[in-house]
């Protein structure tokens, strides 16, 4: 441990560590005009299901905070009420360090920033299920992400660590989109 970073540029070092990634994300997911399709719109929930489950909780339980772990577990259910699924918390027990989880959570809850957005520009239509797109909003408008980049911001991290979770966690949100949506 030990690792100093000052916390005004801990957010913003990892976000330039991860633009690359980060814009090829968004290009893959919704190009200039969001989801094409409910189809499209859904496939896109599936990949979110799994990449919380096998990494958003995960990486909750490393870092250990109990309110991570439990927005973890609701984000999963939001998702198969979503799908229409059940909720699957198995996740993957894969070993990473604790600033490795830090990167994936900034990933994770950064996310509920344009579900917001998402939802307030009406890019989701209101008869498509967005339990998900919802949680999001909320835990942005009720200060949740603002209390979890006061705690990335004061957690002993490994920036290097932090980036490799980060764009890991946007990889798996890439690994079954394609160029045609």
């Amino acid at each position: 441990m030990g690792y100093k970073t000052t916390p005004i540029n801990l957010r913003g070092d990892l976000r330039q560590m991860t633009a690359d990634v980060h814009a090829n994300l968004e290009t893959r997911w919704f190009g200039t005009g969001g989801f094409t399709s409910r189809s499209h719109y859904e496939e896109f929930l599936r990949q979110a299901f799994g990449v919380h489950r096998d990494l958003g909780l995960p990486a909750a339980q490393v870092w250990g905070d109990e309110d991570a772990v439990t927005g973890e577990r609701a984000r999963i259910a939001h998702l198969a009420s979503d799908l229409g699924a059940k909720p699957d918390h198995r996740g993957d027990r894969r070993t990473m360090t604790e600033s490795y989880a830090w990167g994936v959570a900034y990933v994770l809850n950064g996310s509920c920033l344009g579900a917001s957005v998402m939802l307030k520009r009406g890019d989701i239509p209101d008869d498509w299920p967005s339990r998900y797109f919802a949680h999001g909003r909320t835990y942005v408008q009720n200060g949740g992400l603002k209390r979890f980049f006061e705690k990335l911001n004061a957690a002993p991290i490994d920036p290097g660590a932090a980036s490799q979770g980060a764009n890991a966690c946007f990889e798996a949100f890439m690994s079954t989109a394609n160029h045609t949506h």
